[in-house]
Parts: C-alpha cells; structure tokens; sequence
C-alpha cells in the first residue's frame, strides 16, 4: 500500500476557520513518535518537501502530521501574524493529540513554520 493510499485527511477547526491536515502513519515499525510538520510561507501541505519528509521520516517509524496555515487553505500567499499561525499549529496538535494519542509528540518545520512551532 502506498503511503498516499494511508493517509487519513481532518478538518481542523481554528476559531471559527478551518484548514486542512493530513495524518500519514510510519511505513517502518512505529518509533511511537509522531511528528507535526509545519510548510514554511511559501509551501502548503501537499508541495513536493512536504510530502518527501513526510515519507523520509515515516519510513525510519515516525507518524506524520502535514498542514496548511489558514492563509494557505484560503488561496492566499501573505503569511498571517504569528499569533494566527499559532493558533492554527495548536488546533492542529490539539487534533492529532485526541486522534492520535501519540506517546511521543514532536514539533517543527520548514522556516516560519519551524519558526512558529519553536514559539509554540
């Protein structure tokens, strides 16, 4: 099975907006580790660094959680405040945390989403 075909796709609400997150389980043995990747201001959850470390990292046992920023899941390609991106990465987690229930919860990303992330 592909790892395409193992995604499980959420609707996150953020306030009163929604966005788009995308759970990925590990292919290798669970580490029982789950990682929460944030797209940096240009990216979204679907672009091509995105989906390869989800996979790099899904095949050495970690599960994968991708996500848009509201700004993305809107069509925009201004970054919001960090305030709103913030919000938008802990409704994210807050999901993953409820469906997931991983033992080991890991943050990050690329640029400002690492950037949001490490503030969080």
């Amino acid at each position: 099975m592909t790892n395409a075909a193992r995604e499980h796709r959420w609707k996150v609400e953020v306030g009163t907006d929604e966005t788009t997150a995308v759970f990925q389980p590990a292919s290798a043995p669970l580490a029982g580790a789950l990682f929460v990747c944030a797209h940096g201001a240009g990216g979204h959850l679907a672009d091509h660094g995105m989906v390869q470390v989800a996979e790099a990292l899904g095949n050495i046992g970690l599960g994968i959680v991708r996500f848009n920023f509201l700004y993305r899941e809107e069509g925009s390609r201004r970054p919001d405040p960090m305030p709103r991106l913030q919000a938008c990465l802990s409704a994210v987690i807050e999901r993953a945390r409820r469906e997931i229930r991983p033992p080991i919860l890991l943050l990050g990303g690329r640029s400002m989403g690492g950037r949001a992330a490490s503030m969080l």
